[in-house]
């Protein structure tokens, strides 16, 4: 379920990342990081591991629309759980390595796994943006790819999950959208932006803790080297 707080939380996530003109470099997971994944999760995670990896390799300097492509269905292939159901709480933000586990979790979970692979693979912070939409008045995230400042943008969705424009899906209500460096609210065509920064955001320790643990275990395993796209602390 998302509400009010759960959107400033995860806007303060995503303004714990450095400046998104940083230049990325991929850095292939070792051995060594693959054999820890296998003995401390299974094969089956592994293999899902090796297929993140992949993915992320083969399509990074492929035209934009197999990137979204590609990116969409593989987390669209997570199994939507409720935070109470999976977690016991009512709300919970996990990291993109907690899902890459379970691999199940719920639709702000998945928008975020999307957006951080998207981000490794080079498309630029300023053409995505977390969307807090209504669907049949339940509350719902999904991820949205700007061609230019001023499209109608692509929709990945983990509901419907055919990629579509924004003017396309009449089901959605736009409330929110946010980045890595802004919040700011929407009017019902959802496109149309009226930008503004939030005022008073905190941030839980707890998710920081999560974030950095993930980030220090995996590079112990990986010959130092930052293990994206779940090094999210680096994007």
């Amino acid at each position: 379920m998302i509400n009010i707080s759960s959107l400033v939380l995860l806007f303060f996530l995503f303004t714990t990342l450095p400046a998104p003109s940083l230049a990325y470099t991929h850095t292939p997971w070792s051995e060594e990081l693959y054999q820890y994944i296998k003995t401390t999760y299974g094969e089956t995670v592994q293999e899902r591991a090796r297929t993140l990896e992949s993915l992320i390799l083969r399509e990074t300097n492929r035209p934009i629309n197999e990137k979204l492509a590609k990116v969409n269905h593989f987390f669209n292939q997570v199994r939507w759980t409720s935070d109470s159901l999976h977690w016991g709480k009512k709300n919970y933000w996990q990291t993109p390595l907690e899902t890459l586990i379970d691999f199940k979790g719920d639709c702000e979970d998945i928008a975020i796994a999307k957006y951080t692979a998207l981000r490794v693979m080079g498309v630029p912070d300023e053409k995505l943006a977390m969307v807090y939409v209504r669907i049949r008045r339940q509350p719902h995230m999904v991820l949205a790819y700007y061609p230019s400042k001023d499209a109608d943008p692509l929709i990945l969705g983990s509901m419907n999950k055919l990629i579509m424009k924004a003017s396309k899906r009449k089901d959605l209500d736009s409330i929110y959208e946010f980045n890595s460096s802004t919040l700011w609210s929407t009017d019902h065509r959802m496109h149309k932006l009226g930008k503004g920064h939030p005022e008073h955001i905190a941030l839980e320790d707890e998710l920081k803790q999560r974030l950095q643990c993930n980030r220090h275990l995996l590079m112990e395993h990986n010959n130092g080297k930052p293990v994206v796209p779940f090094d999210i602390t680096e994007l």
